[in-house]
């Protein structure tokens, strides 16, 4: 009788045992998860501003700009880009709605669309010279 209890208490044991490794495993797995994620985002992050770079000296603004209202959308991800990036999507974006606006003739809209080129232009840093780029791209010669 004793020795069923002994091997009662032991298969007992054996599965608190087997239970406890799986947790551990479990634990272990969704740390490692969070780490990846975390490399990942950061490695996004390093992509999305090397991407920038390279749509801004092949003057591809429209995509900048899609990029601009994406990362808008996503609470964070406006900060996931730097300044003078953003502010050459700002300023393409504001120079294409002043193109449209002098088109159809409204004067007010255009003049604050100017405001808005002139105020991104002081945040484009290093990328001031795209101005005359995305200028002459729309035939914005005043």
């Amino acid at each position: 009788m004793a020795e069923r209890e002994n091997r009662g208490l032991r298969i007992r044991t054996d599965v608190i045992l087997i239970v406890a490794v799986a947790l551990a495993a479990l634990l272990l797995l969704w740390q490692v998860r969070g780490v990846i994620a975390g490399f990942r985002e950061n490695e996004d992050s390093i992509f999305r501003d090397v991407r920038a770079q390279y749509e801004i000296e092949d003057h591809q603004y429209g995509t900048l700009i899609t990029e601009y209202y994406r990362a808008a959308i996503d609470v964070a991800g406006e900060q996931s880009y730097d300044l003078d990036t953003l502010s050459v999507a700002r300023y393409a974006d504001a120079a294409f709605r002043l193109k449209v606006y002098k088109a159809a003739g409204e004067e007010e809209a255009a003049k604050e669309m100017r405001a808005h080129m002139q105020e991104a232009k002081t945040h484009m840093g290093i990328y001031s010279t795209q101005t005359e780029t995305i200028k002459n791209l729309l035939g914005l010669v005043e």
